[in-house]
């Protein structure tokens, strides 16, 4: 019967170990993103949602190989180089 529990409570431990969890997908003025436009890199801007930004996740398997989420941020008026994608934001899977 010990057995049997024990085996019930790490499988249980290891199904919660192996959660996504929650991220806040934002960042800050220091932090702005950027891309190669013209031959400089320029902050991103613009109207909202020209810019999207993917939240991918690295293979166990093969770690050179990432996956898309599905939870994505754009641009935010008024500040380039910002975006923001919410905060406590659930990760599939």
């Amino acid at each position: 019967m010990k057995r049997l529990l024990a085996v019930f409570f790490f499988s249980g431990f290891l199904t919660g170990a192996s959660a996504q969890g929650l991220v806040n997908f934002l960042n800050t003025s220091s932090t702005l993103s950027s891309a190669p436009i013209a031959g400089r890199n320029v902050a991103t801007g613009g109207p909202v949602n020209s810019w999207f930004y993917g939240l991918l996740i690295g293979g166990s398997i093969a770690p050179t190989t990432f996956f898309f989420s599905g939870v994505y941020a754009t641009n935010i008026v008024g500040a380039s180089g910002r975006f923001f994608g919410g905060t406590s934001v659930q990760v599939p899977g």
